[in-house]
């Protein structure tokens, strides 16, 4: 497998395939508690269901800012904690003081660092707070949309097409708690483009996945509810979204190794973290 240099995601497909005995859509959608356990799939469950930012994408028509978008939501949702009985980070502070706070508080946790954040019940309240939102926008728009990567092994290449491996290699991610990012290309209407996936849902036993889109906020309740998702159809991968009254057939989707790498970077930090806690 090679690497390429990727215009903004622009998505390799096709090399380093081989066939694999492995069945990743009949992993169990149930996993023991994480407690500590070193399992180099597993991440920790998480419930919240405002756990995204409460800020579009942004930038030229939006264009270059959806690769940084989803991996900064991905980030503060695998390493943020909110607890809204706890102060405040800038309690009793200046607008200055509480710039620099956030920033400082913001940037351990993209640095790979977990930390409880007080006064907030959700990465989605927190994002909406002024200052936090400044600092998250900056560090969005840091994130450059040229990157180097080359195509993710799947687990298995016995489901059909490129794109149908690739779905369910998704589904396999979301069941060990992973917050996929897959890049896509619409066949019509969407260019090169940026999710986070983070949930399954069944209709007659069929997987659909559960996507965040950079481009939609999702402002009330239920807030993020399989209103935007991926499906197959006749072995082609669809997209749904909540704005859109027809869905987008994707030309392509693809799971990239950067992404690997971020994934097993949250299982390293999150099993340090755990030990240290439980003072092992």
């Amino acid at each position: 497998m090679f690497l390429k240099y990727l215009l903004p995601l622009i998505f390799i497909t096709g090399c380093g395939k081989k066939s694999s005995n492995h069945n990743p859509a009949n992993l169990s959608d149930t996993l023991t508690a994480w407690s500590c356990n070193k399992d180099f799939r597993v991440l920790p469950a998480y419930t919240n269901i405002k756990n995204y930012l409460a800020f579009e994408n942004f930038g030229t028509a939006g264009i270059g800012r959806c690769r940084g978008h989803s991996i900064v939501s991905q980030s503060m949702e695998m390493l943020a904690r909110f607890n809204e009985r706890l102060p405040h980070p800038c309690q009793n502070q200046d607008e200055y003081q509480c710039y620099t706070t956030m920033y400082e508080l913001i940037n351990k946790i993209l640095n790979g660092s977990i930390q409880t954040i007080g006064g907030f019940d959700s990465l989605y309240t927190f994002s909406g707070d002024p200052t936090a939102q400044r600092v998250l926008r900056l560090k969005v728009a840091s994130i450059s949309h040229r990157y180097s990567a080359s195509e993710s092994p799947m687990e298995s290449y016995e489901y059909g097409n490129d794109n149908t491996n690739v779905f369910f290699d998704i589904v396999r991610r979301v069941k060990l708690r992973h917050r996929p990012y897959v890049g896509i290309l619409g066949k019509y209407r969407i260019g090169n483009h940026a999710l986070i996936a983070y949930k399954l849902n069944y209709r007659q036993k069929i997987p659909s996945i559960c996507v965040r889109d950079p481009n939609i906020v999702i402002e009330a309740s239920p807030y993020e509810d399989c209103q935007n998702y991926l499906y197959l159809k006749n072995g082609e991968m669809f997209y749904h979204q909540i704005n859109n009254d027809r869905d987008e057939e994707l030309l392509s989707a693809s799971l990239q190794t950067d992404e690997d790498d971020r994934v097993q970077r949250y299982i390293d930090i999150h099993f340090k973290y755990c030990k240290k806690a439980s003072g092992k």
